[in-house]
């Protein structure tokens, strides 16, 4: 039972892993450039926490809202929604996860893609490994 409370996210958790952070950028746009470009997009997170799961990631929070393999990560407006909870920039990713989660996460195809975003537009982002993330229960909605 212990399991299947952890893996459905009813437990808070505490472990090492990282603590990675994402906020749009502060380069003027250039005349003529798509302003959007230069904001953290909902694809931008869902394939920063896709690189995590695909790099070993136990338990994920954005914002101190924990990830779920029911979560929903979209958009309206300038907001994301996660779990149906607005938020907006700059989002505080958390993961728990084995040793060489970072390495791991860095390394992953999925990451290399935001990361091209991150470079190009000069998206703020930042990571960090952690001997010990504390991560809250999924409260639901």
């Amino acid at each position: 039972m212990r399991q299947a409370e952890l893996a459905a996210g009813l437990t808070p958790v505490v472990g090492p892993g990282i603590v990675a952070e994402i906020a749009d950028s502060k380069r003027p746009v250039p005349p003529g450039e798509d302003p959007a470009r230069y904001l953290v997009l909902v694809d931008d997170l869902r394939d920063l926490v896709a690189a995590l799961w695909a790099a070993g990631a136990e338990a994920i929070s954005i914002n101190g809202e924990r990830l779920t393999a029911r979560t929903s990560v979209s958009g309206a407006g300038a907001s994301i929604l996660i779990n149906v909870t607005p938020y907006s920039p700059p989002y505080r990713i958390e993961a728990i996860g084995p040793i060489g989660l970072l390495d791991r996460y860095l390394a992953d195809p999925t990451f290399a893609v935001v990361n091209q975003r991150i470079e190009a537009y000069g998206l703020e982002f930042a990571t960090v490994a952690q001997d010990e993330v504390h991560l809250p229960a999924y409260v639901g909605l």
